[in-house]
């Protein structure tokens, strides 16, 4: 086995401040600056790309949740950025939580080739599992992600296609208590 110290990343004409790492696919990372600004970095060529805020976004008066993922969409030789935005739990004065009083869910995608945003179709059979929602993964060109059947409030796992920006149902195991989504090999 191959084992290295860590390097720390430096990037020319940034503050290197990077807070939070949401993503990575194929060597790239998606990351956070603390200042509201997310990048695409690739820590071999020292590229740095900026991720312009989504245009489209829920109700900003309620409480909002946003999950952000990377991925390769090898059909159109393009990086992507995806958001899953949801409706998260509201704190009441007392302190108790409520539940969010719509399950509706919003798919953006950014092309790193065009340098645009586009609303994707949010599928409503699907919501999100505020308890389950880890960070996305990348498998064979889908963003994965836990999600919940509105239908009949069944736990399962959601792959988003990059190349055809749509859903698809992934079957899950026997018991998801203690499930994370990871990509393995």
């Amino acid at each position: 086995t191959l084992s290295l110290p860590p390097t720390k990343l430096i990037f020319p004409d940034h503050s290197n401040r990077w807070s939070w790492v949401h993503a990575s696919c194929n060597g790239l990372l998606l990351v956070y600056d603390g200042q509201g600004k997310k990048f695409v970095l690739n820590p071999i060529t020292k590229e740095i790309r900026e991720v312009p805020r989504p245009p489209f976004r829920l109700d900003p008066s309620k409480s909002v949740n946003v999950k952000w993922a990377l991925g390769y969409d090898a059909v159109n030789d393009d990086y992507k950025v995806v958001t899953m935005s949801y409706y998260g739990f509201d704190f009441v004065d007392n302190g108790n939580m409520i539940e969010p009083d719509s399950t509706e869910m919003l798919v953006n995608v950014y092309s790193l080739k065009s340098g645009s945003w586009k609303k994707a179709e949010s599928s409503p059979d699907y919501q999100s599992v505020a308890s389950k929602v880890g960070p996305a993964v990348f498998v064979d060109g889908c963003i994965h992600w836990f999600s919940r059947r509105t239908i009949d409030q069944k736990d399962t796992i959601v792959a988003f296609d990059l190349a055809e920006e749509k859903f698809r149902e992934v079957p899950l195991p026997n018991s998801i208590d203690s499930c994370k989504l990871a990509v393995l090999g």
